[in-house]
């Protein structure tokens, strides 16, 4: 698929063509995700912390009545998701990484 510009990028989302780490198969719009997805088991890590995080700050009271415990639960679920994303999901799903390998030519 050739990309020019926006409405490129769409039809070809449109067509199930992108989003899946380059190898333009086309999507079968009856899987879920977590089917299509390559790495299920880190993208369940990927929402799943984002996901507790945010039931344990809006629910936070049924489950302690101390708002101490809950923010440092909270904190410690947000710094696992920092993580994750950081090191294991940027990396494996989308290709992200920290660091550069310079040749000695100077190049990339």
């Amino acid at each position: 698929v050739r990309m020019s510009g926006l409405g490129d990028v769409a039809s070809a989302i449109a067509k199930g063509v992108m989003g899946d780490g380059g190898n333009s198969q086309p999507v079968d719009p009856n899987q879920s995700l977590l089917q299509r997805s390559q790495h299920p088991t880190v993208l369940m890590f990927h929402v799943g912390f984002k996901i507790a995080a945010l039931l344990i700050y809006l629910f936070g009271a049924v489950f302690s009545s101390s708002f101490v415990f809950s923010f440092v639960v909270v904190v410690l679920l947000l710094a696992f998701d920092f993580w994750t994303v950081k090191n294991v999901s940027g990396r494996l799903l989308v290709g992200l990484r920290w660091w550069n390998e310079v040749k000695e030519d100077g190049t990339n």
